[in-house]
């Protein structure tokens, strides 16, 4: 348009709808903006921006399938709106179809690949959804575009974790520990990698420093129980557990691994009742079953036979697991027989 130009009437009523939308929000009168826009879209008018005025507007007031739909159709009239596709995919996450989220966030990030936030974020819903290559790869382009930024690198070293490429994690980990030493969780995540290398020392080393940082934490204390155990300090390792669940005494992990500690010193007593400790917090924890199985015995073995019988009646498809399905059958065979007759009647 010249400069000399007016706006064209059409485009003026635009205008005057979307300032008079942002008023009535700002007002605190969304149903009253919605209203104005609704009046404008009835009106034939064709424009994505106030589709997508009127799917913010909408949004805020919890209308999400309402959102969607005028989202996809600002997307009808310019496919190239970058925007939309990225409220869309915030939209979708929050009704649970990860599939369409995952979508429009690509889309989105395809349109404009120019923001390292937009990336980050990008890459923690693939990494959420277990796509961990993909995620690397939105990590990558955003720490290309902000090299210091500490948490994609973080989040990245989390990807590689997935990936079980845990020498890769340590990279990313300490590159994000070199951009920020107080960015949270990073020392413990490191140190993590670090046991699963066999680098006890080093991973003790910074359990203890994360653990000085911040005391009140409960992950650094599994953690370094989990290295000392593995590292043959089971004794030592219980002293870990034990602080962890003291801070967060409702985790079945940590009463599993304390379980497991005792059991390594042949403390088996202290060993069940730990893992049924353990099952009594989540009740369908199959490794704790599973482990529980090796050791348990009289009041204890049929208290476990309780949990499994349950677990299956749950969830028929843990028959499918190998482990699981080993341990049942270590329990005898009218056990076992009970126990997948209970299973296969559910399907």
């Amino acid at each position: 348009m010249n400069r000399s130009q007016k706006p064209s009437q059409g485009k003026r009523k635009h205008l005057d709808t979307l300032r008079l939308a942002d008023q009535l929000v700002q007002q605190g009168r969304a149903k009253d903006a919605e209203q104005a826009l609704e009046k404008s879209v009835k009106a034939k008018t064709r424009s994505h921006i106030i589709h997508c005025k009127l799917a913010a507007v909408q949004w805020m007031q919890g209308k999400l399938i309402e959102a969607a739909k005028n989202y996809q159709l600002a997307l009808e009239i310019n496919p190239g709106v970058a925007d939309a596709h990225w409220f869309l995919s915030s939209i979708y996450q929050q009704l649970g179809d990860v599939d369409l989220a995952t979508e429009h966030c690509l889309k989105a990030i395809q349109l404009n690949p120019s923001d390292p936030k937009r990336l980050f974020e990008c890459g923690n819903l693939l990494k959420t959804c277990g796509r961990a290559e993909q995620a690397i790869e939105a990590y990558s382009k955003a720490v290309a575009m902000k090299p210091d930024y500490a948490e994609a690198y973080n989040n990245m070293g989390n990807a590689y974790m997935q990936l079980a490429r845990p020498a890769n994690a340590i990279t990313a980990y300490k590159k994000a520990y070199a951009a920020s030493q107080q960015l949270a969780g990073v020392l413990c995540n490191l140190a993590n990698a670090m046991c699963q290398q066999g680098q006890y020392e080093e991973a003790e080393k910074l359990f203890r420093e994360d653990i000085r940082r911040d005391p009140l934490a409960w992950e650094p204390y599994f953690g370094l129980g989990i290295t000392l155990r593995e590292s043959g300090r089971s004794k030592e390792a219980i002293h870990e557990f034990k602080q962890a669940i003291a801070i967060n005494p409702s985790n079945a992990d940590l009463q599993n691994n304390l379980a497991g500690a005792y059991e390594a010193i042949a403390e088996f007593s202290k060993a069940e009742s730990h893992y049924l400790l353990a099952l009594e917090i989540d009740d369908q924890h199959v490794w704790t079953m599973c482990n529980l199985a090796l050791i348990a015995k009289g009041n204890n073995l049929q208290a476990l036979k309780g949990y499994m019988q349950k677990a299956v009646q749950a969830k028929s498809g843990l028959l499918n697991d190998l482990v699981f399905a080993e341990s049942v059958a270590s329990l005898g065979s009218e056990f076992c027989q009970q126990v997948f007759g209970s299973g296969l009647d559910r399907n």
